[in-house]
């Protein structure tokens, strides 16, 4: 990769993919996380009667629910607040990969200048075929640089969440607000939504629950970024091993001639393993130099393969990071949703949210939309990681073929 600019731009069209195509189950997920609070005729409010039975709830199932927005609102409710998701999205994923990726260049040049005192610039390694050397940051460093971009994507996207998610309720919205300012609560887009959240709570009502969000969205990140290497270096070991017990020597994937992906079999190429049970890390690669450019590896796999393995191991990780996780997004959601247009506040605090939530809908309660949210996480892993990997990996052949 020659620049963070084109990590931003591959960033960005993983966002607008991604976004677009899981938006139903991000609403869906959002209702069922909030759906505690609500107080009408429709869905009786939890937290004034203390009953933690299934049937006072709205949203009982996930087709039950999918029925129920569907004739509520329509087809295109699933993607309500799907536009200002997008905005937010490109800024978020922007941050967290580009931030991420040179965070990490960064730790492996000060790492090699602290075990060579070589001058090994960052440009050269931003230039490099960065893939390879990556794979010497440890867990660590992972952690680290994946940290770093959650909490700096966390606190400036944070305003543009608040709007998703508001807008996201749709007429559930009524549901939220006690004071009944208006008869059309309902947002009628996001320059509605802004003018409604300055004019009834203020600046600060563009950044509730950011202490909730911070403190869980940044080991989520964290967690997604360091589990999505970890995955995929173990994947790319389990095919080296794979390849090499049947003798093909990733004869399927791993040159592009121009037309088609294979190894030719011919005698000026020769590729050989220096230690197979650390294969990820260390092989050699003896060739022509008609193949030179071929053979760099952040661009010798082929399209097959590296959508192959940064969707899976974007899958993986996503679904890990959200298992560990998920409690926290539900306290951050309800604060984000508390007190509406200065109605009454339902939670005084994130400590507040959690005892309430506990002591009046159970310990479930953190849990609910888990489901929802882990079909989300199949198709938005595999887009987001894909399509980002898979963009970086036609950047680096173009610049290799330079």
């Amino acid at each position: 990769m020659s620049s963070p600019l084109e990590y931003a731009f591959c960033a960005l069209g993983s966002a607008i993919v991604a976004k677009t195509i899981v938006a139903p189950f991000d609403r869906i997920r959002l209702l069922y996380q909030v759906q505690g609070m609500m107080n009408s005729t429709q869905s009786i409010n939890i937290m004034g009667t203390g009953n933690t039975l299934t049937n006072t709830l709205k949203y009982k199932s996930l087709y039950q629910t999918i029925r129920m927005i569907y004739n509520e609102e329509g087809l295109l409710s699933f993607w309500c607040g799907n536009l200002i998701n997008i905005y937010r999205s490109c800024l978020v994923y922007i941050l967290k990969f580009s931030i991420n990726d040179t965070m990490k260049l960064r730790r492996l040049k000060r790492e090699q200048l602290n075990r060579s005192n070589s001058e090994t610039s960052f440009n050269s390694l931003l230039t490099s075929s960065s893939d390879d050397n990556l794979q010497k940051l440890n867990v660590m460093d992972l952690l680290l640089s994946g940290g770093f971009a959650g909490f700096v994507q966390k606190f400036i996207s944070y305003p543009l969440e608040i709007l998703s998610v508001r807008i996201s309720l749709g007429i559930n919205i009524n549901n939220l607000n006690i004071k009944k300012i208006n008869d059309h609560i309902k947002y009628d887009g996001i320059f509605n939504c802004i003018q409604r959240i300055y004019r009834y709570e203020g600046i600060s009502g563009f950044y509730k629950g950011i202490i909730p969000t911070v403190l869980t969205g940044t080991p989520y990140v964290a967690i997604q970024l360091t589990s999505f290497e970890l995955y995929k270096r173990l994947l790319i070991k389990l095919y080296c091993n794979i390849s090499n017990s049947l003798s093909t020597s990733f004869r399927s994937h791993t040159i592009y001639t121009g037309t088609d992906y294979h190894l030719p079999n011919d005698s000026s190429y020769s590729l050989s393993y220096n230690n197979m049970g650390n294969c990820i890390n260390k092989y050699s690669i003896d060739y022509s130099s008609k193949l030179e450019k071929s053979l760099r590896i952040t661009s010798s796999y082929s399209v097959p393969f590296v959508v192959m393995i940064s969707s899976i191991s974007g899958i993986l990780s996503s679904i890990t990071s959200l298992f560990l996780i998920f409690p926290g997004d539900t306290i951050k959601k309800r604060m984000m949703t508390n007190g509406i247009d200065g109605s009454k506040k339902l939670y005084t605090n994130s400590i507040d949210c959690i005892r309430k939530i506990y002591k009046k809908e159970g310990i479930r309660s953190f849990y609910y939309g888990l489901r929802p949210s882990i079909l989300k996480s199949i198709p938005s892993g595999a887009l987001q990681f894909g399509v980002y990997e898979l963009s970086k990996h036609f950047f680096q052949r173009r610049l290799n073929e330079l």
